[in-house]
């Protein structure tokens, strides 16, 4: 028979049931329950949250300009989180294509995935936004993600060297079909424009963006602003590959592409930035593009670029610099461009002869600022809220799809034209970055 007190077992009792419901609350609050990490980081305040410091300004009234094109941050992520809501408070710059976007690294090696998170071209807020896309094709969408595409294989490939010998300025993309292993050769040329050094990055990707081979052409050996004609360099890209669709990628750099020479007929790109041009210490001559795209845009930087351009024996006059200009196509076309020192863009694609002509893909991808001219619009963009002379902005990423290390994510802010040295007083003040993860529990 228990004789000891009534108290005394009331503790007992206690003792035993406080472990119980400390687990029973950890239990709920780390596994059943849904929970939400908050993470506000005062961008002017004192501690320092961005990197590298040098891309940063001194901290002013409560917040800090953002001077470079890539500024990074990071943030703990707990165990099983699900999704990462990264807002700011910003102020645009007034460069008239200042976009900004996050990005949040996926791989272990140096790759981000980035969401715009403002576009000073884009207003999606009458526009319906991501339709179910199953089983159509031949049509156009305008999007900033990563979506699967589906090859299309040309009928009339031929295993012949293509040589484009249309000199090209600075970064450019093609598409290209082959059955045969890739051979290609580059040329080179800087133009020093700039100070520093200008190497040229040569990259071939599968349709799923992996990277098959890439070599750099390194800088000519003259970093000091000279814009004297310089010597040409050459490089060479192998790979034995499957038959497909692959992607070739010109990096940025303060230069010209001489010379593309590609065993294949089959080679399209999106955008050409035309370079033959005496203001390049070129020969200034005409270059015809090809093109089935029914909408094109065209501006020039500067007066050497001003031209009337003719496609089917029609004019399209070039009038002034700095402005964009669209013209609409009904058929198949051919322009010539007497002058160049033009950049012209396509929502479909363009082609130097008819010959090299193909659509790599059933559906058509283009970029999300050309949401006008698309059948439909894909894309987690959300429009800013304004907040007096401010904005803000809100993006969510998936966790899942995110390289995680040591339980911290990487970020950065991804700001293209700062990278430019004509466009460094374009900088971003920044405010604030509120963070909110989320992890799921296990009870819905």
């Amino acid at each position: 028979m228990d004789n000891k007190p009534k108290h005394v077992k009331i503790i007992k009792i206690i003792a035993i049931l406080i472990p119980i419901i400390i687990i029973i609350y950890l239990i709920n609050v780390n596994f059943l329950l849904d929970q939400e990490f908050n993470h506000h980081y005062n961008i002017g305040g004192e501690e320092d949250y961005l990197s590298p410091l040098n891309r940063i300004s001194e901290k002013y009234d409560n917040q800090r300009n953002l001077t470079g094109h890539l500024v990074y941050f990071e943030v703990d992520i707990p165990r099983n989180a699900k999704t990462i809501t990264i807002q700011t408070k910003l102020k645009p710059s007034e460069h008239e294509n200042g976009k900004i976007s996050v990005g949040a690294k996926d791989q272990e090696e140096w790759h981000y995935k980035y969401n715009l998170i403002y576009g000073p071209k884009i207003d999606l807020t009458n526009y319906e936004i991501n339709q179910n896309l199953t089983g159509k094709t031949n049509i156009i969408i305008a999007t900033d993600q990563d979506l699967e595409l589906i090859p299309n294989y040309p009928d009339n490939y031929k295993e012949e060297q293509t040589i484009i010998t249309t000199t090209l300025r600075g970064k450019h993309e093609f598409y290209f079909y082959t059955e045969n292993p890739i051979e290609i050769k580059v040329k080179k040329q800087d133009i020093n424009w700039y100070e520093g050094e200008d190497p040229l990055t040569i990259t071939i990707y599968d349709i799923n963006n992996k990277k098959i081979i890439n070599t750099t052409i390194e800088d000519d050996g003259i970093t000091n602003t000279n814009k004297e004609q310089t010597t040409i360099q050459e490089a060479q890209l192998n790979a034995n590959v499957p038959k497909g669709i692959y992607k070739l990628e010109f990096s940025e750099f303060d230069g010209l592409i001489k010379e593309i020479k590609i065993n294949t007929n089959k080679i399209v790109t999106k955008r050409l930035f035309l370079a033959d041009n005496e203001l390049y210490n070129q020969e200034t001559k005409e270059t015809n593009i090809y093109t089935e795209s029914k909408n094109l845009n065209f501006v020039t930087y500067h007066v050497e670029g001003i031209q009337n351009i003719t496609y089917n024996n029609n004019p399209f006059i070039i009038p002034d610099d700095d402005e964009t200009f669209t013209l609409q196509l009904q058929n198949p076309t051919t322009l010539t461009f007497p002058n160049n020192d033009i950049i012209v863009e396509s929502t479909s694609y363009l082609s130097f002869n008819k010959e090299n002509y193909f659509n790599p893909f059933t559906q058509i991808i283009t970029p999300l600022e050309n949401y006008e001219q698309a059948d439909y619009i894909i894309t987690n963009y959300k429009q800013p809220i304004q907040d007096g002379e401010w904005l803000i902005t809100e993006t969510t990423f998936n966790i899942e799809e995110l390289y995680i290390k040591d339980n911290k994510l990487s970020l950065l802010f991804n700001i293209p034209h700062l990278a430019k040295e004509e466009y460094k007083n374009y900088t971003i003040p920044l405010d604030w970055i509120n963070i909110t993860i989320y992890k799921p529990g296990l009870i819905k």
